[in-house]
């Protein structure tokens, strides 16, 4: 009889762990999305002006070019 080492088993075991944290928080996160509903806007629209500033792609929102940036919800 072959027996394999306990980093084997410790790699198993990880492995099931992981999957069930993975599937517990994929149904809590299923029950959360429950409570609020989502209404899908079917002809949107966007009125777009031109920036006050330069506008860098860095994350940062804050500078001029951004300000009057449109924004967009319910987007699917």
């Amino acid at each position: 009889m072959y027996l394999k080492g306990r980093w084997y088993y410790a790699g198993i075991v990880s492995l099931i762990l992981l999957a069930v944290i993975c599937t517990s928080a994929a149904v809590a996160g299923a029950d959360e999305g429950a409570d609020s509903t989502f209404v899908p806007v079917y002809h949107p629209s966007v009125a777009i002006s031109r920036s006050a500033g330069p506008i860098e792609v860095d994350g940062h929102t804050e500078d001029a070019g951004w300000r009057g940036a449109a924004k967009i919800g319910n987007f699917a």
